[in-house]
Parts: structure tokens; sequence; C-alpha cells
């Protein structure tokens, strides 16, 4: 990790850290409980918390976007940094075969217990294009994630499935052995649930779960609903604050 490129907000016992290399959350705390973090995944990759887009998966492949899109392995821009917010940038221009030129805002702030991201897409371009969001959270689970709860759900053969499970505006995530986080959200319709595992299933990572707020799945990418015209705005927040 380049120490030039990340940047950090402490207020109080929380501290955030964000990397401009893909934009990515490599750690966030609340109350010095520690949230998202980064790992050394199992099938040997790093693992932090960034988003996806234009698109989600392989849904791209069309036009020539990579897995998950281009945004997160590229280089943001600092905006602006007062003492508990940070905004950065990023800016999608004539890539691959995708027809838009997108600009991107995330806007992180950080409380003594509570942490927000503001996630603003523009299509400064002349073209309307299909486009996903997901915001890839890497949860911390030091007691794994197996008995995890949202929304009161049992979820661990989600995690295991690779499922889904829908949102709400305001939701209740119990890790094993730990107090309820809540998750507040608008603009994401569903989360997927994962964590690294061999191909046979029998040995997966334990200390983080992913639980990746997402816009739509399957047949969303290029759908209707998905088409962001030009000088079109999606806007999307996260907030995630402790019981």
């Amino acid at each position: 990790m380049d120490i030039s490129t990340l940047f950090s907000l402490k207020n109080e016992q929380s501290e955030l850290k964000v990397d401009l290399n893909g934009g990515r959350i490599v750690e966030l705390k609340l109350k010095n409980r520690l949230i998202l973090g980064a790992y050394d995944r199992l099938d040997g990759k790093k693992g932090s918390t960034h988003l996806c887009l234009p698109n989600f998966q392989d849904e791209g492949e069309n036009f020539g976007l990579p897995f998950h899109g281009p945004a997160r392995n590229s280089l943001w821009t600092l905006v602006s940094s007062p003492p508990n917010s940070l905004e950065i940038e990023y800016l999608l221009k004539d890539f691959a075969n995708y027809p838009a030129n997108l600009k991107t805002t995330q806007i992180f702030t950080l409380s003594p217990s509570w942490f927000s991201q503001s996630i603003l897409i523009e299509n400064i371009g002349t073209k309307t294009a299909p486009l996903n969001l997901a915001a890839h959270y890497y949860w911390d689970t030091p007691n794994s994630w197996k008995g995890l709860l949202i929304n009161n759900q049992k979820t661990t053969e989600k995690v295991i499935d690779n499922g889904i499970v829908e949102l709400k505006d305001k939701n209740e995530i119990v890790f094993p052995g730990q107090k309820p986080i809540i998750l507040q959200q608008q603009g994401f319709a569903m989360a997927k649930l994962w964590t690294t595992a061999t191909p046979d299933k029998k040995q997966f990572d334990h200390s983080f779960v992913c639980i990746e707020p997402l816009r739509g799945i399957d047949r969303f990418f290029g759908s209707a609903e998905s088409l962001l015209q030009p000088k079109q705005k999606l806007t999307a927040d996260l907030k995630i604050s402790l019981l």
C-alpha cells in the first residue's frame, strides 16, 4: 500500500482509513471495534471494501468491462479532506466499449459512533448506458460468520452458497458474540453474502464476511431500470452505527 495515497479520519475512538488506489476503505473502527478491514484471502488475494461500478461481477463483459468494473483498481482523486469527512472522485471515460462517461464521487463522514458513505454517479457523456452499483463491504468477523443474523434471519447457509438477502432502509446485523450493528441504506435493493472458500467448500475464510449492498442482479444490468441517461445522476447512501 502506497502511504501517499492513504488518508485517515479520526473522531474520538473511531477511525477510518481510505486508500485512493481503488477508492477503498481499508479500515473502519467505531468505538475501537473493527467493523471493516483488509484481509489476506484464502485464494491468495487481498480483500478490502470497494465500489463495484458500472457493473457487478461479469455482467459488463460484452462492453469489455473487467469483473466488478474498473473503479476498484483505479486511482481516485482527493477532492477535500476536512476534519471529519473525506471526498474523493473517479472519472470513467472512454473505457473499452462502455458508452457512458461517468463521474463518481464518494463522501465519507465519521462521527464518534457512526460512519456514512454517500455515493454520487453522474453521466457526463452524451450516451445512455446501463449502470449497476454495489458496495463490496468486507465485515470483520473475529468469532466467524457462522450464526450471522440479518434482520433476525439466519444467513449462514447464504454465506456458504453466495446467496442474496433483501435489504430494508434500516437493517440489523448481528455477528456471533458481538453487539448488533445497524446498517441504514438508500439506493440498494439487496445484499450478496459470501466469503472465499476452497473449490470443494471444505475450507472457508472465517475472519471476514462480505455483505454487499447491490442495486440489482441477474438481468438488471441492461434493463430499463438500470439505464442512466446523459446528465442524469444516481445517488446512494450507507450508514453504519452501533447499538
